[in-house]
């Protein structure tokens, strides 16, 4: 059902967001089409803000209370027609949970899973959303109901490895913290055939733009010139300073040798079109790393 649908559906005038089933006292496991939530005593945990009963889901952390009408009025517009489906058919693991209130009463409640780009409503309806409602969405829960962390603050581990679980061209991650987009990409830069690395996106809470993707598009598919280019400048480096790391000399192909000293780890599509794209490497500096700027508009390969 659209989201826009189900709402106008629905007589409220406050909302109440949650963060639910958070945190490191709580496991969860995916069993066969579900996962089984399950905290520090072994109790069962409802995958939604209400449990079977009704009741409010026992994590759950309440991060904002709205009854603004003009922010309720925004909530209500965000949402449009569309036989465009969401991200995902996955199975669902909510994080997130709102309550829908008239005259102090629930009246509905909704989960969401922004990683998987899934929604219900506590009915069990299935709720779609197309792109741009999507992005609007998770962004007035930054602005509107202060959810800051609400990708950050959950059991999945270290928000600074997030971006392995997304994929391009099919999934990215939002940063809040960066207020970027991240993903994994693969590129043939300094490795012999392919490495998969992180690649961030900087959008200042705007959606990415065509610009941007043909750029990260550049440097999954490195020219093989420029590459050859590059293996000879960062051997040239290697050179002038392997004294002063008590570096050994390097004999052979280099494009067999380097990968075992320098390996990319980092690209980043700046926000501003005119700026180069930066590549962070780990490499024999192990405190500072290697860093080399690139711009596809006239070839540029410059290292710091």
């Amino acid at each position: 059902m659209d989201f826009k649908n189900y709402i106008e559906d629905i007589d409220f005038d406050k909302i109440e967001s949650y963060r639910i089933n958070r945190g490191y006292d709580i496991s969860c496991t995916f069993m066969i089409n579900k996962y089984e939530i399950l905290d520090k005593s072994g109790n069962s945990l409802p995958n939604s803000i209400l449990d079977s009963n009704n009741n409010l889901n026992t994590t759950a952390e309440l991060v904002a209370s709205i009854d603004n009408q003009v922010v309720i009025r925004k909530f209500k517009a965000l949402f449009h027609e569309s036989d465009e489906e969401s991200f995902s058919n996955e199975h669902p693991l909510y994080k997130i949970g709102l309550l829908l209130y008239k005259n102090d009463r629930i009246v509905k409640g909704i989960n969401i899973s922004f990683n998987q780009g899934l929604f219900s409503g506590t009915d069990n309806v299935k709720l779609k959303l197309n792109q741009q409602d999507f992005e609007n969405f998770r962004l007035f829960f930054y602005q509107d109901l202060k959810h800051e962390l609400y990708e950050a603050a959950n059991y999945y581990g270290n928000i600074g490895l997030k971006w392995k679980d997304f994929s391009y061209p099919n999934s990215f991650y939002y940063n809040p913290h960066w207020k970027s987009y991240e993903t994994t990409i693969t590129t043939p830069i300094l490795c012999l055939n392919f490495n998969s690395v992180r690649a961030e996106i900087e959008t200042n809470e705007k959606l990415i733009s065509s610009a941007q993707l043909k750029r990260l598009e550049y440097v999954r598919n490195y020219p093989f010139r420029l590459k050859k280019e590059m293996f000879l400048k960062v051997f040239d480096l290697y050179n002038q300073i392997r004294k002063d790391y008590e570096l050994p000399e390097l004999k052979g192909e280099i494009e067999n040798i380097i990968p075992f000293f320098v390996k990319l780890q980092h690209v980043l599509i700046p926000n501003n079109d005119e700026e180069d794209i930066q590549l962070s490497f780990k490499c024999w500096d192990e405190e500072h790393g290697l860093f080399i700027r690139i711009n596809e508009k006239d070839d540029k390969i410059e290292i710091e």
